[in-house]
């Protein structure tokens, strides 16, 4: 899945550290969090979206909604689904749609570690992360 089209280690599913930094640079928690339970809402539909792309091989549409995601996954911390969109993204670039469903099976597996990550109550965290 990430092998051959990435050089870094697999990346963590989440980052606490992300979402801090964001509630500090827009110093409104609230919105943070609205930011987040609408992330999840729609997470399984963007995923399926890039699914759907990359099976029609649609390179326009599968890159236009890698990218959207690849930004507000980096937003949020969501480190792992940032870096299947950057192999999503390289793969395209090349024309390796195989590579690129495979890193678009790796973003469907971790779609559920992903909304459990962000929905669960972690010590310390500064917003509430419930959809």
């Amino acid at each position: 899945m990430l092998e051959g089209t990435d050089a870094h280690a697999v990346q963590p599913v989440f980052e606490l550290s992300s979402v801090a930094s964001l509630c500090e640079e827009t110093q409104n928690d609230d919105a943070v969090q609205r930011f987040i339970s609408t992330f999840l809402v729609l997470l399984p539909g963007r995923v399926s979206r890039i699914l759907h792309a990359l099976r029609a091989q649609d390179s326009a549409m599968a890159m236009e909604a890698v990218l959207s995601l690849k930004i507000t996954s980096a937003m949020i911390g969501a480190l792992r689904m940032e870096q299947l969109c950057r192999c999503i993204e390289t793969a395209l670039v090349c024309g390796d749609y195989a590579a690129a469903e495979g890193a678009g099976a790796g973003m469907a597996g971790n779609t559920p570690a992903l909304a459990f990550a962000l929905d669960a109550p972690l010590p310390g965290r500064a917003i509430v992360m419930s959809a």
